[in-house]
C-alpha cells in the first residue's frame, strides 16, 4: 500500500502530464484541495474544494486562466495524514500573454 506521500508524488507526476482524468481516478471520494490566497476574491480557484467534482472544478478554473502551467514540486512536508508539496509554478496568463514564475505550496 502506498503512503500518502507516495500518492501525492504520483498525483504530481500525473498532473505534470496534464492527465486530469487519471489524476481524479487516483483521488479518494473525500479528497480536498485548498488554494490559499491573500486576495481570494480575485483568484477564481482560491479556497477549499471537496470531492472529485470540486477537484475537477479547481483544475477547470486554472485551465481557463492559463495557456501554459508547469508545477515543479521541490519538496514535501507532512505528518503522514496531510502532505504539503512546495515548489515553483511557471505559467502563461491567457488574458495578457504574460509569463509568471511563483513559489507555491
Amino acid at each position: 500500500m502506498q503512503t500518502n506521500l507516495e500518492i501525492v508524488q504520483s498525483v504530481n507526476m500525473v498532473f505534470a502530464k496534464g492527465d486530469i482524468p487519471s489524476l481524479l481516478d487516483m483521488c479518494s471520494d473525500d479528497v480536498e484541495v485548498v488554494f490559499c490566497a491573500s486576495e481570494p476574491t480575485s483568484i477564481p480557484w482560491a479556497g477549499r474544494r471537496s470531492g472529485k467534482a470540486g477537484v475537477l472544478e479547481y483544475f477547470q478554473l486554472i485551465g481557463a486562466a492559463f495557456d501554459e502551467l508547469q508545477w515543479k514540486p521541490s519538496h514535501y512536508v507532512g505528518d503522514g495524514e496531510r502532505i504539503v508539496a512546495f515548489g515553483t509554478i511557471d505559467m502563461k496568463v491567457r488574458a495578457t500573454g504574460d509569463r509568471r514564475l511563483a513559489m507555491g505550496a
